[in-house]
């Protein structure tokens, strides 16, 4: 989006589901990343901190699915073909 765009006043609107799926899609890449730390490190003091702040971070990411979840913008237990729908009808609202 340029400038003329937030000009006009064409700017998006962020919603919670915007919100929640970003916090989600980087909680996601904190936890790989500190997994993939821990396999590197030789020194147990910083082994055994970087095995904290991964359970933290995995115990933040359950509780942020769990709030997704309850507030439907995930349906994890839909059908296959139900969850394509979705998805398909949710790309088609974005254009």
């Amino acid at each position: 989006m340029g400038i003329i765009d937030e000009l006009m006043g064409n700017t998006p609107k962020v919603t919670d589901f915007d919100i929640a799926n970003q916090l989600l899609t980087d909680s996601k890449m904190g936890i790989t990343m500190l997994a993939k730390t821990l396999t590197e490190v030789s020194n147990p003091e910083l082994r055994m901190l970087l095995s904290r702040h991964l359970e933290m971070g995995l115990q933040e990411h359950f509780q942020l699915s769990d709030i997704a979840t309850n507030k439907k913008w995930y349906q994890p237990y839909l059908s296959p073909v139900d969850q394509l729908r979705t998805d398909f009808r949710i790309s088609q609202e974005l254009t």
